[in-house]
């Protein structure tokens, strides 16, 4: 979508994006070892917008396996522990492995 090279401030490139563009496909898994599933799409329904809300208010952040080890019910969290054969690993980056097929590199 960008040069690999620097041509402009990433944020005057976003604003080239065309409306309707998909940004990300979103996949998930209910358990680490379930197959990923598709749940859904980020599409662009309006052109990017520069703004200090944006910049300074407007967050996201993605938790680690340990913090949803922490948030999950006992049985839960218990079950996901027993599915993940390699916990060291998946604790650091879990989209890094399949761990219902083995190491190797992440669904794309």
């Amino acid at each position: 979508m960008f040069p690999r090279e620097y041509s402009a401030y990433f944020t005057d490139q976003l604003e080239t994006i065309d409306v309707g563009t998909t940004l990300y496909e979103v996949w998930a898994k209910a358990t680490p070892g379930a197959h990923p599933i598709s749940i859904g799409h980020l599409e662009l329904a309006s052109r990017f917008t520069k703004s200090m809300y944006g910049d300074s208010k407007l967050m996201f952040q993605h938790t680690t396996f340990d913090q949803d080890i922490e948030r999950a019910p006992r049985d839960v969290a218990a079950e996901w522990l027993g599915e993940c054969p390699r916990y060291d690993e998946c604790r650091t980056c879990p989209a890094e492995y399949d761990c219902f097929e083995g190491a190797g590199a992440s669904q794309e």
